[in-house]
């Protein structure tokens, strides 16, 4: 029964093959150009369409977009030859009313052509002829300047050209960055075009967050911030302000996918420059929680990648229709046990290949993707497959695969910062009909997000890929009720010595000595004069130039983890006598002595403005946590130093340099081994202090917890790093810890103590 069903199984395979290859012409084109100008490009590219194809309106389907791209010949252009024709066979070609196309363009944008625009200076169009079994041809193709686009003949230049980044609501900012110009050479001075909020000039006390935005392929910082597409107006209409700031992404060879390489410049840098300049320039939040990316196609998958990269510069995360976020499903497939380009992109690769030949010194997506993805090369690009073949390169495909969003999720440290700052602020939307197939892979990565369990939103809207105002504008809506809303800026706080006119202490510094001191009264030393000296004065001066910038930046990013409460009067109150390098005084009062300063740090140096933001940040968390944290009335001993662990610890935090901590908050090996070193010591103290020793014996135990040697502090120290590997140094997840309180301390030592000693730790 079986033999008999695949008997009759192969028959129609076998009558298919025949009737198929019946269906199947062949036909010859002859192009020629016409004698009456110079064409603006060296090379052809020809094809045929079908008379159902050439009534199409718009940009075609992702099917007939794929069969466009293999119909695709290059012809080389002798234009000095102009009365001899260039040949050009096609076979395959299906029975039935078909005509050829034929398009030059000093520009070679071969895709605005393909996809309908025929935007070629050139232009050549056949009759429709019927195309039967047999060979047809020569069917003449004249190429002839294209009437529809003609270029217009140049004006008398009128002066400069307008700038359209100007008006009462845009800010144009320029970031020079010399180091992306590549060996393409892009230009250097790069364009950000900002547009403000409604009451940006009407309050001047407030900061915004802000929203990125990245245009498609070839596009500039202008893409949504103009014409139709403007994102403005949507702007203006959120029930949360946010700046829009659009960035210039273009290059010589069509865009960056903002990574280094030697052949298109280090980008990844440039991000970090261009987010930096914007802080600078703008009244924005500078913090993570307050920065969003929102892009389309190309700018869709760089907003993807953005964020994934740079979790310490973004926290949330809008996608229109991105290039293939899954690049070897949508690019490859597996073939025989080897993997092979697909046959559409094949024939994408081997266009560009064709037409950017021998200086690839022109737009093309493949080629944009080599110069930002593939290794160096002498003789040119490196593609990822043999253009014969279309087998994979694995040395190149390796380097592609690298900057595939969805082999990202692989890397730890990307997935920690997607978990902790991107989940639930995520969104991406592809059109249905997407002509480039960018669903499927964009579905598969959403598929990967719901099984790492992070929380996001994925659309599958109508309409096709540059159907994009519908989706950007509710992305943009979906970003914007994530981000930190604007806020007020708090007032510069005051910066009051505390010496008199004649050198003494003033009586509010001998005030906050005692208290600190924890006297009743000033002892005759402190009534000596103390006159300021030379180095003495370099750290005032010092800090009086790190005030404004540790206000603007990291002052908010202390208040944003203490869900935006402030100290509405802060005084910064300077002595050079008696005191600690830092402490607070009262609820509204830090105090800094200058003498305890250079004990601690030294002369004034390069490191000193770090040094003080840090020091300035440790004590405003104090304040705050004094605010926050009543003090019982009666307290054991355990929660006694929990109590100021907690304290300590979230100064600790913010103290934290280079040397405890890297930029994405991993710890060094010099912050591992001291935690080493003092994890037994804090399990040993807290299990002593949860029975009931006596005072003195509570005393000695409590010794060192935060006072002493700042890498012997066994309670405070423990603490900052381990809130510094949970947070990844982001307020946003600071805060949750900051909300439990005491038991914060517990809670993390259990998470990052081995077992057995996490068993040992007693419970509140």
């Amino acid at each position: 029964m079986g033999a008999a069903r695949k008997t009759r199984g192969q028959q129609p395979r076998k009558g298919h093959t025949r009737t198929l290859a019946r269906s199947l012409g062949s036909l010859d084109a002859r192009v020629r150009l016409a004698s009456r100008d110079t064409p603006p490009g060296d090379r052809l590219v020809v094809w045929w369409e079908t008379e159902v194809e050439q009534r199409r309106k718009g940009a075609p389907s992702f099917a007939l977009f794929v069969r466009l791209l293999m119909r695709y010949r290059v012809v080389p252009l002798d234009p000095s030859a102009r009365d001899k024709p260039v040949a050009v066979i096609f076979r395959g070609v299906p029975q039935g009313r078909v005509r050829v196309l034929a398009v030059t363009d000093k520009q070679q944008n071969l895709l605005a052509a393909l996809l309908g625009g025929h935007t070629g200076y050139w232009l050549g169009r056949s009759p429709l002829v019927d195309v039967g079994p047999r060979r047809l041809g020569p069917l003449d193709v004249v190429v002839a300047p294209n009437p529809s686009t003609r270029p217009k003949a140049p004006r008398r230049p009128r002066g400069p050209r307008r700038e359209r980044c100007a008006g009462p609501r845009f800010e144009l900012l320029i970031v020079d960055a010399p180091y992306v110009r590549g060996r393409v050479g892009n230009r250097t001075r790069r364009r950000l075009c900002a547009y403000l909020p409604p009451s940006y000039a009407e309050r001047p006390e407030r900061r915004y967050p802000v929203v990125y935005l990245f245009p498609g392929f070839g596009s500039t910082d202008l893409r949504y911030l103009s014409g139709p597409s403007h994102l403005g107006p949507i702007a203006d209409q959120l029930t949360r302000e946010v700046i829009l700031v659009g960035v210039d992404s273009h290059t010589v060879t069509g865009s960056s996918y903002f990574v280094d390489s030697p052949q298109n410049g280090s980008w990844g840098r440039f991000v970090r420059d261009a987010v930096a300049h914007v802080d600078r320039s703008l009244r924005t939040i500078p913090l993570a929680s307050a920065r969003a990316v929102l892009g389309q196609s190309t700018g869709g998958f760089n907003a993807v990648s953005l964020a994934l990269r740079f979790p310490d510069l973004f926290a949330a995360l809008g996608a229109s229709a991105p290039d293939g976020l899954d690049l070897e499903g949508w690019l490859s497939e597996i073939r025989g046990g080897t993997r092979y380009l697909r046959q559409p992109w094949l024939a994408w690769l081997r266009l560009e290949d064709a037409l950017a030949r021998p200086s690839y010194q022109q737009e093309g997506q493949m080629i944009s993707y080599a110069m930002s993805w593939s290794p160096p090369s002498a003789s040119g690009l490196r593609w990822p497959a043999s253009l014969r073949t279309g087998r994979v390169d694995p040395v190149v495909w390796r380097r592609w695969l690298e900057h595939s969003p969805i082999r990202m999720l692989e890397r730890s440290e990307i997935l920690r910062g997607l978990r902790q700052i991107l989940a639930g602020r995520i969104v991406i939307a592809v059109g249905r009909d997407d002509e480039f197939g960018l669903l499927p892979p964009a579905r598969r990565f959403s598929q990967r997000l719901r099984e790492l369990r992070v929380a996001h939103r994925f659309h599958a809207m109508p309409g096709r890929h540059g159907d994009a105002d519908p989706r950007l504008r509710m992305e943009l809506r979906f970003l914007a009720d994530r981000l930190d809303p604007a806020r007020l800026i708090g007032p510069p706080p005051a910066l009051q010595l505390g010496l008199t006119p004649s050198g003494t202490p003033s009586p509010r510094w001998l005030a906050a000595i005692v208290a600190r001191r924890g006297n009743r009264r000033p002892t005759p030393g402190d009534l000596v004069r103390h006159p300021l000296s030379a180095e003495q004065r370099a750290w005032l001066n010092e800090l009086r130039a790190v005030l404004p910038l540790w206000r603007g930046r990291d002052r908010l990013a202390v208040e944003r983890a203490y869900s935006g409460a402030n100290v509405p009067a802060l005084t910064l109150l300077v002595g050079n006598y008696g005191g600690d390098d830092g402490f607070t005084f009262g609820r509204a009062v830090i105090a800094l002595d200058l003498s305890a300063l250079i004990r601690t740090y030294g002369a004034v140096s390069g490191r000193s403005a770090a040094q003080l933001r840090r020091l300035l940040s440790h004590e405003l968390a104090h304040l705050l946590t004094k605010a926050r944290l009543a003090r019982p009335r009666s307290e054991t001993p355990l929660q006694r130093a929990l109590r100021q662990i907690y304290y300590e610890g979230l100064g600790h935090y913010w103290s934290l340099g280079e040397r405890w901590v890297d930029g994405r908050g991993r710890l060094t090996a010099q912050a591992r081994k001291v935690l080493r070193e003092l994890t037994p010591i804090l399990v040993e103290r807290l299990i002593a202090l949860s029975g009931s020793p006596d005072s003195r014996r509570v005393e000695l135990l409590l010794r060192g917890l935060a006072n002493g040697p700042f890498r012997q502090k066994w309670g405070a120290l423990p603490f900052a790093l381990w809130l510094s590997v949970e947070t990844q140094r982001s307020p946003l997840d600071l805060e949750r810890w900051i909300r439990r309180g005491p038991a914060a301390v517990l809670a993390l030592a259990r998470r990052h103590l081995a077992p057995r000693q996490a068993r040992r730790l007693p419970s509140r």
